[in-house]
């Protein structure tokens, strides 16, 4: 459990010393050439997806209640697919641990599943206090930060929140 705590403490320094600006890569390592694509921020992700409701996961191949949701989480990606957007960001601080989780968690063909560099920085997270994950976030179809603390994707109650936001 000490470990665990240092783990999350050392990647949550990492993150507040790492550049200005967010900066996130997509790991479609099956087809890289084709699909790889540039986000600079998650404020970039709300902006080309105005009108619509984000959901924001942040995970790491390390986090056990990060990765048992992601079963959950596939299935409402599934069934909200035309109207909400997933986000996955993970705070990974080695690509190869994350790729490896991305493969076993099938979501490398997901277009907003990136691993993250300086997301502390982002304006669509500013005053938000990331200090533990798993951590779930919705943005509204305006793109303005709605619920900083989201159901996970295994809460009965997930469903009541989207519709929520979606009747807006």
């Amino acid at each position: 459990m000490l470990q665990k705590i240092i783990i999350v403490s050392i990647s949550i320094l990492t993150f507040s010393l790492c550049e200005e600006s967010a900066q996130f890569k997509n790991p479609n390592i099956k087809n890289i050439e084709n699909t790889q694509f540039e986000i600079n921020s998650l404020d970039q992700i709300i902006e080309e997806n105005k009108g619509k409701v984000i959901y924001v996961d942040f995970w790491a191949s390390w986090c056990l209640p990060c990765r048992k949701e992601m079963p959950n989480s596939l299935k409402l990606h599934k069934k909200y697919k035309d109207k909400v957007v997933f986000v996955y960001l993970s705070i990974d601080l080695e690509k190869g641990d994350w790729e490896k989780a991305c493969v076993k968690e099938s979501l490398l063909d997901l277009k907003y599943n990136l691993m993250t560099i300086g997301f502390k920085k982002s304006e669509a997270l500013k005053g938000v206090k990331l200090e533990s994950i798993p951590r779930y976030m919705i943005f509204d179809k305006e793109g303005k930060l709605a619920n900083v603390d989201a159901p996970r994707p295994s809460d009965k109650n997930i469903h009541k929140e989207f519709d929520k936001y979606l009747l807006d």
